[in-house]
């Protein structure tokens, strides 16, 4: 499966290349290592995934890779307080952080203050918005997410009702409401469109998505459901496989997007989580060794816990370091994560997906190019031929790995 099909062209494992800054900083920041073995280099994260709660949610979902949300998840919920979440977000305008996407955990929208989170972070940040649409419950409300998020994506349980509430544990009213919120949120976009238009603001809002996770027992719906949420109006469905799930679906992708896709609609399938199934891969052919990806993003858990990846929030193999006991600078800076960052892939209780990354795999990649590559001058060339060559229809390249 090609990685990148379609528009808007929101899933690319190169966006970092729109970053030549940070970028160059990192390389040199390896460099040094690699000849050194120390480096006053600080790569500031791109990205800050930030969730609002653990476990916070009304709907209670029986999916495999759901291990921090609803009722089936045997921890006590924490979340930031209002204060926290403030102080945390001025942390991050500090350090430059470029994009903020909310997410869980569990319901993002769960939390009391979420709307005042969203607004501050959008004054700073690009922000997006990962949630299962039943707290949009107005047009209003709706209108004020899209005219400060980047994106939105909703989390849709199946094509049909039965397979909806089966998976999240609700009943039908809540299913309704999840589609409503959906709904809700393509004519808040178009209304918001309307309004820039007029008055000659940009081109540029809030792309609506829908995301569909995958396994054997529902993967037929794939091909219904692409139909439902082009006519609908969303932009793009992305569908990606259950964290635990062996199941390739590669060709009911296909077969949705030769029949569906359009100009004004893609269907996207992380294609490195496709081709890479299966538990017992990890000990046979891990794509990376070091996840070079978290020096520009991470997840800052709803316990405050920072962790390098959304595979193992709420794992204490991905925590390195808390945001509410200690301040972000400290924290991203403490050799604990240096150190995290390079056992990570080597604890055995590490996700197997966190070993198939392919923004990882692209920097991996240009380290090794970079590191054997002699003269100054000709480092220089290769990292101008990088940047020269990156993919242009890259859309919402803030957002690393989303």
């Amino acid at each position: 499966m090609n990685k990148d099909i379609g528009k808007p062209n929101v899933y690319s494992g190169m966006k970092i290349l729109h970053h030549e800054e940070r970028f160059r900083q990192w390389l040199q920041y390896e460099f040094e290592m690699d000849k050194t073995g120390e480096s006053d280099n600080m790569i500031y994260p791109i990205m800050v995934e930030m969730h609002l709660n653990t476990r916070a949610c009304n709907h209670n979902c029986f999916l495999e890779d759901i291990r921090g949300c609803g009722g089936n998840w045997p921890i006590k919920n924490t979340q930031w307080t209002r204060q926290e979440g403030l102080n945390f977000l001025n942390q991050l305008k500090t350090a430059e952080v470029k994009s903020i996407p909310f997410s869980g955990g569990g319901e993002p929208m769960f939390h009391p203050n979420f709307d005042e989170f969203l607004s501050e972070a959008s004054t700073f940040a690009d922000v997006g918005l990962i949630t299962h649409g039943g707290r949009i419950d107005s047009f209003s409300r709706a209108k004020s997410i899209v005219e400060k998020a980047t994106w939105v994506r909703v989390s849709i349980g199946g094509a049909t009702e039965e397979t909806y509430r089966g998976r999240h544990g609700i009943g039908r009213t809540e299913v309704q409401n999840c589609w409503r919120g959906l709904e809700y949120l393509i004519q808040a976009r178009k209304e918001v469109i309307k309004e820039r238009e007029f008055i000659g603001m940009p081109e540029s809002v809030c792309t609506i998505g829908v995301g569909f996770l995958t396994n054997s027992q529902v993967s037929h719906e794939i091909y219904p459901l692409t139909g439902i949420v082009r006519e609908i109006g969303a932009d793009y469905l992305s569908v990606r496989p259950d964290h635990y799930s062996t199941d390739d679906s590669s060709f009911l992708i296909e077969k949705a997007r030769s029949d569906f896709q359009n100009q004004s609609f893609s269907v996207f399938a992380p294609y490195m989580k496709f081709n890479n199934m299966g538990e017992q891969i990890k000990k046979i052919n891990p794509l990376i060794e070091v996840p070079y990806k978290d020096h520009f993003s991470t997840v800052a858990g709803g316990d405050g816990e920072g962790n390098l990846d959304c595979f193992n929030v709420n794992r204490e193999q991905g925590d390195y370091g808390n945001f509410i006991k200690d301040s972000f600078e400290t924290v991203w800076r403490s050799q604990v994560r240096v150190k995290k960052l390079k056992s990570f892939l080597k604890d055995p209780r590490t996700h197997y997906r966190s070993h198939y990354d392919i923004t990882s795999k692209y920097l991996t990649d240009f380290r090794q190019a970079y590191l054997v590559t002699n003269s100054e001058a000709e480092r220089e060339d290769l990292v101008q031929s990088w940047i020269l060559n990156r993919d242009q229809n890259v859309k919402h390249v803030n957002f690393i790995n989303n």
